[in-house]
């Protein structure tokens, strides 16, 4: 007895138990049956032209008495098909695309829903609840599986793969070996390619662009007109918008935001990190907690953390730390293993290099330099052209600035003062109210302090101490292990040495040459005794 089966466009396929075999009448798309036993012989006989599929569960190809099995078909699939092609095309270059229909009902699909376009049933599973709908397209190698969802103008080409969940849809891309899966939402005019992956619930819209093997997973976010290339990583709840671009081996992640024209490239930027307007953050930087860089800033190779910020044309490179609460900004430049945290503040053209450390309140700003080990903390302040450097400590309240040049392990600290052309060097010591300006030069050991001023061209020096409300002036030099104290006055060209000690109201003004010698020690100029002497040839007033 012959069986008859239905094919979609009527034609009818018979089964002479005679010849044993099942003989195609006709083209035919689809072939419906509930025989589960069916045996079909002799590949030629069936048609090479059309779509023909045998539908029956366990059905079998037979050549010449030598039973195929179904993993070896290949064009003739044996699975119970959900769609079909119908005969509407489109044309993409050389390619013809054919709109399907649904066979039978499965996820929001009715049969007989026209869907998308494909080239060939290999870009669409027949598992599943994925479909393509609408004017969709997909072609070449493409595939879309699972649940997958293609709507609208969106077009997958290529190798490109769709599956899980994801839907692409609007007008977006989805192209070359790109990979789109899990969750996944791709719209908009977005354009995912190369060996891209957006997967878990990862949103790409608007006019963004992911591409070479960059990824965006999570519940990451990609849009705007942002751009994301190379190896670079977008995930966590991070989110890359504007003009944003994100490339090289850059990672975003947690809750971080990038945006605007900002750049991000071979670095990491997390927590609740903000990096947007122009700035540029490259080269293995860390931008972290809440750290914030934007403006024309840019950030190589260092660290920006907890609530720092870094903006307008500031540059921060080479291993610098900003951390805390700390502000660099104008066109502030950092660089070589700098440390800058607590609440202090570089800006202007201000240059902190060379392992230096602001902290605390300290400000560092106009075009002031502090570098070589340099420490500027508390409430202190170094501005103007003033020069820090070679393991200088500058703290307290202290004010260094105008063209001031202080190197050496100094220490300025309290209320001091040092400015106007002043210069300190080695191991001096400023601190109390004590100012030193003008011209004047301070080095050796030498212990400025108190209400002491030191100016004009003069210089201490040695082991000198000059405190209480002493004023050095002029030329005068006080060196070797000389005091001058209490409201003592030296001015023109004075010279002190030795272990002389000057106090009480003392005032001394003229070339005079005043030390001790083998046979006088620790002599005193003391009370209200006052020598003043124009340009005699005094030299020497050994006491």
């Amino acid at each position: 007895m012959s069986k008859k089966y239905e094919s979609v466009d009527g034609s009818t396929i018979v089964d002479n138990k005679k010849l044993n075999h099942t003989k195609a009448v006709k083209r035919s798309k689809h072939i419906s049956s509930n025989d589960f036993d069916d045996l079909i012989g002799k590949t030629e006989s069936l048609s090479d032209e059309g779509k023909l599929r045998v539908a029956t569960a366990n059905a079998q190809v037979s050549e010449e008495n030598q039973i195929k099995s179904y993993d070896k078909l290949k064009k003739y699939e044996l699975t119970d098909e959900k769609y079909e092609l119908t005969d509407e095309e489109v044309s993409y270059g050389f390619i013809q695309l054919y709109r399907i229909r649904a066979l039978r009902d499965f996820g929001d699909i009715k049969a007989g829903d026209l869907g998308g376009f494909i080239e060939d049933e290999c870009n669409l599973s027949h598992e599943g609840n994925c479909w393509v709908g609408d004017f969709a397209q997909v072609y070449h190698k493409a595939h879309v599986s699972g649940n997958a969802k293609i709507y609208n103008n969106s077009t997958v080409c290529d190798y490109a793969t769709v599956s899980g969940d994801a839907k692409i849809y609007n007008n977006s891309t989805v192209c070359d070996y790109a990979t789109i899966s899990g969750d996944a939402i791709i719209s908009g005019n977005a354009t995912v390619y190369s060996y891209a992956k957006v997967s878990g619930k990862a949103k790409v819209s608007g006019e963004a662009s992911i591409s070479g093997a960059s990824e965006v997973y999570d519940a990451a976010k990609v849009y705007g007109n942002a751009v994301t290339y190379g190896n670079a990583e977008v995930y966590g709840n991070a989110e890359v918008y504007g003009n944003a671009v994100t490339c090289g081996d850059a990672e975003v992640y947690d809750n971080a935001k990038v945006y605007d024209n900002a750049l991000v490239e071979d670095c990491k930027v997390f927590g609740n990190a903000r990096i947007f307007d122009n700035a540029m953050v490259m080269s293995q930087a860390e931008i972290c907690d809440s750290a914030m860089v934007y403006g024309d800033a840019e950030i190589c190779g260092s660290k920006i953390s907890h609530n720092a910020k870094v903006y307008e044309k500031a540059r921060i490179l080479y291993y610098a730390k900003i951390f805390e609460n700390a502000r660099i900004h104008g066109k502030a430049f950092i660089s070589d293993n700098v440390q800058v945290s607590g609440n202090a503040e570089i800006y202007g053209d201000a240059h902190v290099c060379d392992n230096a450390v602001i902290f605390g309140n300290a400000a560092v700003y106009d075009e002031a330099i502090v570098k070589n080990n340099a420490k500027v903390y508390d409430s202190a302040k170094v501005y103007g052209n003033a020069r820090i450097c070679e393991d200088t400590q500058v703290y307290g309240n202290a004010k260094v600035y105008d063209d001031t040049v202080i190197m050496g392990n100094i220490e300025i600290f309290g209320n001091a003062m040092i400015f106007g052309n002043a210069k300190i060097y080695h191991c001096a010591q400023i601190f109390g109210n004590a100012k030193v300006f003008e011209a004047a030069k301070v080095y050796g050991a030498a212990k400025i302090f108190e209400d002491a001023k030191i100016s004009g061209h003069s210089i201490v020096s040695g082991n000198a101490y000059v405190y209480g409300k002493a004023q050095i002036m002029d030329n005068s030099v006080i060196y070797e292990n000389a005091k001058v104290y209490d409201n003592a006055k030296v001015g023109y060209k004075i010279q002190v040495r030795g272990n002389v000690e000057m106090c009480g109201d003392v005032e001394i003004f003229g070339d005079i040459e005043i030390c001790n010698n083998d046979q006088i020690n620790k002599k005193k100029i003391r009370n209200n005794i006052k020598i003043r002497k124009p340009k005699s040839r005094w030299r020497s007033l050994s006491l």
